[in-house]
């Protein structure tokens, strides 16, 4: 494992073209949040677990459940 510094993992929220969340449990993570902020000129897509603590505070984010491989 490697740390990222904060700016690089800014750089890299705003440099990705999707964030991609299948947590299966998952307490309070802002990965979610920082992405949308990260974001705000190119609206990248979020698709992101039902059980991702955050999911349900995005309307335009894609649910998925991560059980469910069909």
């Amino acid at each position: 494992a490697q740390d990222v510094s904060r700016a690089e993992y800014f750089a890299l929220l705003t440099a990705a073209d999707v964030l991609l969340v299948t947590s299966i449990r998952e307490g309070v993570n802002l990965t979610l949040h920082d992405f949308v902020l990260c974001q705000q000129d190119t609206h990248g897509p979020v698709v992101a677990s039902e059980f991702a603590s955050a999911a349900g505070c995005f309307s335009s984010a894609v649910t998925v459940n991560p059980w469910d491989y069909k």
